[in-house]
């Protein structure tokens, strides 16, 4: 007589990784769509561009698909029947904003006052 026990196994996961607060691998315990995904790992960062975070789903014939979400518009419009189901192995990326990127070699002083109008009127330049 043999006996197996099942000590450990591969659980269902996704990971979250660019400008989120948490990156990381997260457990895929239930059905999930990307803004619950972004949320999980602690929501955007302030540099994050909320109108093209891409879902990296893995390929049967290997390598990996992508499809570019546009989370602002969703929410902007308060429809979320377009938020994408995350699968386990998927891949959620939020990539940098441009105005943070150029941000450290402007000015601070001077553009200070247009900065601050900017990002209050949720302008998104890229």
């Amino acid at each position: 007589m043999i006996a197996i026990s099942l000590k450990d196994f591969e659980k269902p996961y996704f990971v979250a990784t660019g400008q989120v607060e948490k990156p990381g691998k997260y457990d895929l315990r239930n059905d999930m769509t990307v803004t619950e995904a972004v949320a999980i790992a602690g929501g955007f960062t302030d540099k994050a561009k909320h109108s093209q975070v891409v879902l990296f789903r893995p390929s049967p014939s290997g390598g990996y698909v992508a499809k570019l979400i546009n989370i602002k518009k969703l929410l902007n419009s308060r429809n979320l029947s377009e938020d994408l189901e995350v699968q386990p192995g998927d891949l959620v990326y939020v990539p940098q904003n441009a105005i943070s990127k150029i941000r450290p070699y402007l000015p601070s002083s001077s553009m200070a006052p247009f900065l601050d109008q900017v990002f209050s009127e949720g302008t998104d330049f890229g």
